[in-house]
């Protein structure tokens, strides 16, 4: 599939596809999984991205990125941005990311709880808590 998306598309435009299409099934797990959550996608993304993705019907209640607030994570005030825009609170809210040295530490020097999505167990021997899939969820 990659090598078809990149001759049709180029090389960038098949990252960003492969990259919707992984965010478009990790929303509709999670939604499935906890169906009261709520879900937000936030990603180190162009601000274009925040349009292609709000038009695929995500079932996200919000999508944002962070070119589009002019800051990244692991900064603190990318997840303070996160908790101010979804409503949610540092002990309620769950960040699952898939980069340890952005995601796991970012999340826990904003005071939220990480988990890390690690399919290919990469991390082991790190101090958090992983899974290997979203699927993985309903059993964490």
């Amino acid at each position: 599939m990659w090598l078809l998306l990149s001759r049709r598309l180029g090389k960038a435009a098949a990252w960003f596809v492969g990259m919707v299409l992984t965010v478009v099934a990790m929303a509709a797990a999670l939604m499935v999984i906890v169906p009261t959550a709520v879900l937000g996608v936030f990603g180190r993304r162009a601000v274009e991205s925040e349009g292609a993705l709000a038009r695929l019907g995500l079932p996200a209640h919000h999508i944002a990125s962070s070119a589009g607030w002019g800051v990244a994570k692991p900064d603190p005030r990318f997840f303070a941005r996160v908790l101010e825009r979804s409503g949610g609170h540092p002990a309620t809210t769950l960040h699952v990311g898939d980069l340890y040295h952005v995601d796991v530490v970012g999340a826990r020097r904003s005071g939220l709880r990480a988990l890390l999505l690690d399919p290919w167990n990469l991390y082991e021997g790190y101090d958090v808590e992983r899974i290997p899939s979203l699927g993985a969820l309903a059993d964490w």
